[in-house]
């Protein structure tokens, strides 16, 4: 849920010798590992900039009622550290991500995965400032988290930025999801497919 979180749990899989994986789901594609290995050889000179999207035509949560929860679910469990809230009917399997006290939206949801990918191509760590414009626009219900986001991410010698549109699936280069890095000698777009290189003159 925060950066903390992820920095105690690494402390505790040192402390009790155990490995913690964070599954970001593109580190082991064959076709995004060579993209990368191209990026970072310098195949397009140094890199300024990376985009990153997720776009997607989502519908509406609805209003939940509270209820109890299923029979066949722990709810204690399921909530984790989070303060005990009261079960609605249109938390679970997946909605949960729109919810503050759960979930991150879908720059947690699905962002995180593009971001991944343009952090290791650009060999970038932690930003010196993030900014954020945000807001929920398509639909009347539940839903507490932004569906229209854009943020930008500075580094010392480059910037990320990501947007995130959950109810419009045209996204850049017209796919839903990817990444695209722009530096002096061409740019790379990765998609679910793998990866394009493209010299000054495209």
């Amino acid at each position: 849920h925060t950066a903390e979180e992820g920095e105690l749990a690494v402390r505790a899989a040192r402390k009790n010798n155990c490995v913690v994986t964070m599954g970001t789901q593109r580190r082991s594609w064959p076709a995004i590992m060579e993209g990368i290995e191209k990026l970072r050889a310098g195949e397009l000179g140094r890199l300024h900039y990376a985009r990153t999207w997720y776009n997607n035509r989502r519908t509406s949560i609805g209003r939940g009622k509270q209820v109890a929860p299923p029979a066949w679910l722990n709810y204690e469990l399921w909530q984790g550290p989070a303060p005990t809230r009261p079960y609605k009917d249109n938390l679970l399997h997946y909605n949960w991500h729109w919810h503050w006290h759960w979930g991150n939206g879908e720059l947690g949801n699905n962002g995180v995965h593009a971001l991944d990918v343009a952090r290791w191509g650009m060999g970038v760590d932690f930003p010196i400032r993030v900014s954020s414009g945000a807001a929920r626009f398509r639909y009347e219900d539940d839903q507490e988290t932004p569906d229209t986001q854009l943020v930008t991410y500075e580094f010392p010698k480059c910037i990320i930025s990501w947007e995130g549109l959950s109810w419009s699936p045209l996204g850049f280069d017209q796919t839903m999801f990817g990444v695209s890095f722009h530096g002096e000698e061409g740019s790379m777009v990765i998609d679910g497919n793998g990866y394009r290189s493209y010299d000054m003159r495209n």
